[in-house]
Parts: C-alpha cells; structure tokens; sequence
C-alpha cells in the first residue's frame, strides 16, 4: 500500500461526491502525470480497526487487479495515511474515464438517442463484466448508469464497487443495496436474494440506453413496486414469493404491457434479452453468460435492422437454441447460486492483453441538461439516490 505524499497530485479538480466522500480528477507526478481519478474517503477509525464495508471495498478491487478485464475499471493504486485519531483518510486511485452513461444517455437524448448498434455494443460490453465479476463470485449490488463508465470510444467499465460483496451459497446478503429506480422485486420485497438482481439492474439500464429515460421511476419503495407491476404485469400467484409479508392482493392486476411499449426502439432480439432480464422471479433470469449466447449477440459485427412496425411485436420469442430462458442449462440456478465459473465466457480471457487502450483522461459531468424534462429528471434520480 503506497503512502499519499502532500506533492505527488497536481491539477486536482473536484468532480463528484456523495455520502462516501469525493472524487477529484488529477495528474500523478510519479506516473508520468498520467490523469487518474482519486475517490477519497473518510473513514472513522476505532480500537477495532477500519470499518469492514470500507475493508470489503478495497479487497474486491485488488481481488480484480490482476484480471484487468475490458469491462471493469482498474484500480491503480491504494493511499492511506491517518488525518487524526479518530479518522483515517484512504485515496483509492483508479483509471480516469471520459464520463459515466447517465450522461452519455443524456447527451446522446439529445441528439436523437443512442443508435441501434451503439446499444448493442454498450450493452455486451456490460454483460461481459457482469459475467466476469459473478465469475469472481462477486455480486456489484448497485447497477446503474452512473456507475457504469464509458469512454470516448465507447469501451464500457463497471464501477464503484463500495456495495459490492463476495458471496456464496451460504452468504447472507443485506437489503441496504442498489438504488431505487433499479432495484429489483426480491429487494423490494425484502426476502433472500443474490448476484440475480445484477440481472434486473442490467436489464433497466439497457432498456433506458434505448428509451434515454429510466424505465421505473418510482419514489418510495412500495411506489417503485408499483411502477414496475404496472409496467409488467402482476406475475402469477407461484411466481410471487411466499416469504414476504407485503401480498399479491394488494395490488391491481394489469396486463403486463408488450415489449414493443417498453421499449419501442429496441430491435425484437433486443426486446427478448430485456424482457428475460427483467423477469419479476430472479430464479428465471438468465445469468449474464447466458444472455451473451443470445441471439442479439450472436452476430456482432452485422448491422441490426431498425424495428419494422414496432406496434406488432407483442411477444418475440428466439429461436430455443438461442434463447437463455429456454434453456434450463442456462437458468440462473446453474452459476448464480453456486457461483459455478464454469459457464462463463470470459474463462482464460481476462489478462491485460485484452484491455482496449483507451486515454485515461476525463470523467466530468458535461451533461446537456438544457430542457426542463432533463432538469425534472434530474431532481427524480437525485431523490432516488437517497
């Protein structure tokens, strides 16, 4: 672990925080001035030592050090030096990316929305480090645009990992997890989940790549239930888990609506992966190994057709070859619950050799936010952030 010297960080600049302390971008002189992002955290210290979140942060990510997958970001470095005798201050040092996909989902809004091929790029390359990381036997546990980063050339890494946990069959996961809008059912629900509701968080934000808005934007978490029942339907009676106390009853029965009304845009096997992922039972979505043998990315070099009358595609069924909920091989039961690696495709893949070169520059928020939907939706996502 390297100690922070008062001079080793020049042109330091202020771009992000929150409730675990703040992100600067800046140049490390001992690295050749190489633009790096610095999330600094203040951390109570005590006779038991540092706080465990705190120490499960920083063994995740120097668990993933060595792997440097194309998909996650890197983890450079780790600074520790104590501020006082009751605060320890850390400065995790990561590769620095352009910007995160809230904001390039809202610039591109701006322009006519994310093109088809774009989405599907985006959209492999986040299944990919999903793949990777449940292959780890780590479970991210907050998904969403702003902690997925992209780069000028659109190389996607999955971020912020002060969430994230190791798990096992036997792990015990707690419900302080994931931000609203792409919180899945079992969360809601508050009953026993695991690395499934990366599916689900997957799944929304695919779904707002195309449609350049969240697709569930509820307030509270009983409103949020609502929102997504309404979107897909109230599942059937055996899909509704037993163990929670809040009932089917109590919500009105409306049809689930068709793919082609969530997300309009979307090419028909695009609509497939989305509606697999957003299954309402975790046991029937496909692990993200699973979702990359779909059709959608069986051909990822071909150009993808523009959805033909989008009104007519109510239920797209793939091919059973290619399908992941089809295939009972492929159900999340097989690698989610085991943590079985054995299904997944970035087995003997993950060296440094397969990382894009990319510039490590950038990470600020330059969001077009000239309209006053941009600015109402700002207002939402920041009071479902708390």
């Amino acid at each position: 672990m390297a100690r922070s010297t008062s001079d080793r960080w020049i042109d330091m600049e202020e771009i992000g925080g929150g409730a675990y302390g703040v992100v600067f971008r800046a140049r490390d002189r001992q690295h050749d001035n190489r633009v790096v992002a610095l999330k600094r955290l203040r951390v109570q210290a005590s006779d038991e030592g540092m706080p465990l979140n705190t120490i499960r942060e920083i063994a995740i990510l120097r668990r993933l050090v060595g792997f440097e997958h194309p998909n996650v970001v890197s983890l450079l470095d780790v600074c520790c030096s104590r501020r006082n005798d009751h605060e320890i201050r850390l400065l995790l040092v990561f590769e620095h990316v352009e910007m995160d996909l809230e904001t390039f989902i809202t610039n591109a809004s701006a322009n006519g929305g994310v093109s088809l091929e774009n989405c599907r790029h985006i959209s492999r390359q986040l299944l990919s480090g999903l793949d990777f990381l449940h292959s780890q036997c780590i479970v991210h546990r907050d998904l969403k645009p702003q902690n997925v980063l992209i780069t000028s050339q659109q190389h996607v890494r999955i971020a912020d990992f002060g969430l994230a946990r190791l798990y096992t069959p036997e792990t015990t996961l707690t419900q302080v997890v994931v931000t609203l809008w792409y919180r899945a059912p079992e969360i809601l629900l508050h009953i026993s989940y695991h690395s499934a509701v990366d599916l689900w968080g997957a799944g929304c934000i695919i779904a707002e790549i195309f449609n350049g808005e969240p697709l569930f934007q509820g307030d509270r978490e009983i409103a949020q239930l609502r929102e997504i029942l309404k979107i897909l339907g109230v599942p059937q009676e055996n899909d509704w888990p037993a163990n929670t106390n809040v009932s089917r009853d109590s919500f009105e029965n409306v049809p689930r609506k068709s793919m082609a009304e969530i997300v309009p845009r979307a090419p028909p096997y695009a609509q497939q992966l989305i509606k697999e992922l957003l299954e309402f039972s975790f046991e029937k979505r496909p692990t993200a190994a699973a979702a990359l043998k779909g059709p959608w990315f069986q051909h990822i070099g071909a150009t993808i057709p523009e959805p033909q009358n989008s009104s007519s595609i109510s239920t797209v069924e793939a091919p059973n070859n290619s399908s992941s909920s089809q295939n009972p091989d492929n159900s999340s039961n097989n690698s989610q619950n085991t943590c079985d690696a054995s299904e997944s495709t970035n087995q003997g893949s993950t060296t440094s050799s397969s990382r894009p070169t990319s510039t490590l520059i950038g990470s600020t928020r330059t969001r077009q936010s000239s309209e006053t939907t941009t600015d109402e939706l700002s207002v939402k996502r920041s009071r479902a952030n708390t």
